[in-house]
This record gives structure tokens, sequence and C-alpha cells, in this order.
């Protein structure tokens, strides 16, 4: 099967058809207070509805524990509708730029700043600083060992170019100092090791994934045809010039005409459906304000696999997944990357297998279900590794394909055993 990546530039009326819903002002993210914090690891929920009407919100991702929150304080027109307990849960966006909705006793009550006084920099991952100045002479015996969450009160000498990070160690409350060369610190704060307080505001703001309704070539279906005159009519002027060649470069996901330039096919195969997205992130300028100008998009080409599934030929998981972005000066990472199913998982799915997991994840075909810290840990760390992208944006192209489980009736411990 030939399938490809788009490249996007304007033609949003494609996505009219979509049933995401309209991106949420960035007034909201603007006006933001100071982040609190999890408490633990938790299962956040999606912040639209479920694609599937009658079923509950998807659970979108895992957050670790000390993931930083900023809670949304929202008009009535724009909260959530048809959540079962409004007042359980809250509408925040993360530290990476995702808004979730997560439940509040799982947040801290105070503010990072109020609970921790004047710490400024809080860890995300187990790591290793210096007890030396000198990196080049740092060894385990002068070295000391950080866990996750653990946030400490930072100085830095932009001469000297060193950080130097001062915490207690709860068990005898002895202060101690550690220290990072400066471009060290900085690429941990890229890498998602560590948050920096100076900079009080998430890396970026999520604004939704969008399909290209107009792209989809459906299960069973080996050649969809599109209309032309119909497709013009959406792009608009864009395309004039010469439409199949747009397309193609575009999507380049096996398109072809059929009774010359009247009608456009879409090639795959019947057991494989093709859908295309636009994830859309804005990046916030150096005074922590996201700016529509800033807006930056990653195209995807998913390729799903098709089984019989509650009565009909469904799309169950994603096979293939290519991302593309072209905004070298803005995204660290790699331009276009491709990756397969095999990529994160040891093996196939049996049918009944893949039908569980399909209904444990509110009937949502998904690349990733992740439903442990350690699968988390795993699933985000490859990822990285494959795209290049930092830590942020790896945690937003996880959440707009995971799907995790739910945990009633031992569910989420079936499915992380099947993906195994």
């Amino acid at each position: 099967m030939k399938i490809g990546l788009f490249s996007w530039v304007g033609a949003a009326m494609l996505f009219a058809a979509s049933s995401v819903s309209a991106d949420l002002p960035l007034k909201y993210f603007n006006d933001l207070s100071g982040p609190h914090y999890l408490l633990g690891g938790v299962y956040a929920f999606e912040f639209r509805e479920n694609d599937v009407p009658g079923l509950k919100r998807v659970r979108a991702t895992y957050l670790p524990n000390g993931t930083l929150l900023y809670p949304i304080d929202l008009d009535p027109e724009h909260e959530p509708k048809n959540v079962s307990s409004p007042e359980r849960y809250g509408t925040y966006i993360t530290q990476f730029g995702q808004v979730l909705l997560v439940e509040n006793d799982e947040v801290s009550k105070r503010p990072f700043s109020v609970n921790l006084g004047e710490a400024d920099v809080i860890f995300h991952q187990d790591t290793f600083i210096c007890a030396a100045t000198d990196e080049l002479k740092c060894s385990e015996d002068d070295g000391i060992s950080v866990s996750k969450s653990w946030a400490m009160l930072s100085e830095r000498d932009l001469d000297e170019r060193i950080v130097t990070l001062r915490f207690f160690i709860t068990e005898d409350n002895q202060e101690r100092v550690g220290y990072l060369g400066l471009e060290r610190f900085e690429e941990m704060k890229r890498q998602g090791v560590l948050s920096d307080l100076l900079e009080p505001w998430p890396r970026y703001a999520f604004l939704g994934r969008r399909e290209l309704a107009q792209a989809r070539k459906p299960c069973g279906v080996a050649r969809k045809t599109y209309d032309t005159e119909a497709v013009k009519a959406e792009i608009g002027v864009e395309a004039e010039v010469g439409l199949l060649d747009w397309f193609k470069a575009k999507f380049a996901a096996g398109f072809e005409t059929e009774a010359g330039e009247e009608n456009i096919v879409l090639v795959g195969e019947p057991d494989t459906e093709i859908r295309l997205y636009e994830l859309r992130v804005v990046k916030p300028d150096t005074e922590g304000k996201f700016d529509p100008n800033r807006l930056l998009k990653l195209n995807v080409t998913a390729s799903y696999g098709c089984d019989g599934i509650a009565g009909a030929l469904q799309p169950y998981r994603i096979e293939t997944i290519i991302v593309q972005h072209t905004h070298p000066n803005e995204i660290d990472g790699r331009g276009r990357v491709t990756m397969k199913w095999t990529d994160f998982h040891n093996r196939e799915l049996a049918p009944e297998e893949a039908e569980y997991i399909w209904d444990k994840n509110r009937q949502r075909p998904f690349a990733f279900s992740v439903n442990s810290s350690v699968a988390y840990d795993t699933t985000i760390q490859k990822l990285r590794t494959r795209t290049e992208f930092d830590l942020a944006l790896t945690n937003i192209l996880l959440s707009a394909f995971n799907a995790s489980c739910d945990s009633a009736g031992g569910a989420r411990a079936t499915c992380e055993d099947y993906l195994r």
C-alpha cells in the first residue's frame, strides 16, 4: 500500500466536516495563574467529547507525578459539556501544552510557588547532578542522584555559565548543593528532565487534532473517488494550478486521476483505512504570550488496520503513522519520520485482544494505549528517539493518538498485558 504525508498551508476549509470542535480562544492561555502540580500519576481525560455518541470521554493520556498544571478559567460558552461530575474535574493546560480534564483531588490545592517557597526548578525524571562546579571532573562519588518531583532553588551565573541548585534532603533536612553547566541545564529543560519556573508558562498550547475529512479512505474500500469540483470548492484558489499535482505535493498519499482530470482517486488496500490529520500547536514568545501568528502544524498520515469488530469492519489500531513538520526554526527534531506499530509494540494483537482494547479505549482506534507509568516512560522514550522532538511535543503527539483503558474490572492491567 502506498501512503504518505502532507504539508498544509491555509486550506482550512477542508476541515469543515470534521467532528473536532473549534479551538479554544488563545485568551485563556494568555491569562494563566501560577502552576499547580500533580500529587501522583493520573490518566487525564480529553477536553473534547468522544467521537462516538453516547460514550464517555476518552482517557487521552497518562501524566506522571509532579507534572505542572495550569488551571484554565473558562467562560460558560467554552466549558466542557456532558461531564459526569463537573465539580469533580477541572480544566487544565499541562506544562507540555495539552488541554485536559483532571480530577481536582489529584492536583495540589495550592500553587507550586506557595507550597514550595522560592524553589524555581522541579525535576520530572530521575537524574544525576554534579556536586562539583567542573562537570568534567564530576563522578558518582561526588555527584547527587536526583529523584523525580524534587524541587530546588537556582542561582544562575551567566558569566561563569553555571547553575547552582540548592535543596534539602528530607531524611536529615540538610541542605545539598549541586551544579549544572548552563548548556546542560538548558538541554535538560528542552528534554523535559526539569521545568524552569522562571519561565512560568507551558511550552506550547495544543489547540487540537483535526482530520481532513475529504481525504479519508475507509475500511473495505480500495479506491475512494472524490469529485474534483467539490474538492476545489472546499480548498480554494490555491489548488487551481494542477489539482492532482497539488494533492501529491501536499499529501503524497497514493492519489490518481480517472477520466482525465475530472476525478481524483485515493488508492489503498481494502483492509486499511487512511486518514490525514493536522495537529495545531501555538508556541509562546519569550514573554510567554501565545500569538496566533506563531501557529505551528504537525502533518500526520495514519494507516489504520481494519478488522471485524462489534459486527462491522472497523479501524482498530494504527499500523503506520507518518509525521512531518515544516518549521525548522521553531521545532527541533526530524522534519519527517515514519513510525510503525512494531516500533512500539513487541507483537501483533489477536482479534479478541484488539477488540477488547478498542472497547476499553471507548471505541477509539489507537497507536498507543499507555496503561502504566512504565509504559508511559517507555513509549515517550521511543517517540523522542524516533522524532527527536522535545518532551513537550512528544507528549502532545502521544496524547493525540493514545487512549488509555478503563480501570474498572482490571481492564487497564489486561490491556497492559496484551500490549506488553
